[in-house]
């Protein structure tokens, strides 16, 4: 089964897990296109919701994941 019928059946689950999971999934994959439709304001509203505490040590970003979105610290594929 190919990714996008895979991404669409689990669109019409009714589990609310598998459409939160699906969500996460697709915006990790596209960052870099839902960034350069966003403007800066958006972008930093989106960082703290997905990070819970974004650091500047040294001149690298440091970070961590808030709970749910956790599952974006290892790579899926």
């Amino acid at each position: 089964m190919a990714e996008k019928e895979k991404i669409q059946k689990l669109n019409k689950d009714s589990n609310k897990y598998y459409q939160v999971g699906t969500l996460v999934y697709l915006v990790a994959q596209y960052a870099d296109e839902i960034y350069d439709v966003l403007g800066p304001e958006d972008v930093s509203g989106l960082m703290k919701y997905i990070f819970g505490d974004i650091t500047l040590y040294n001149g690298k970003m440091q970070y961590k994941y808030k709970e749910p979105f956790k599952v974006c610290q290892d790579p899926i594929f």
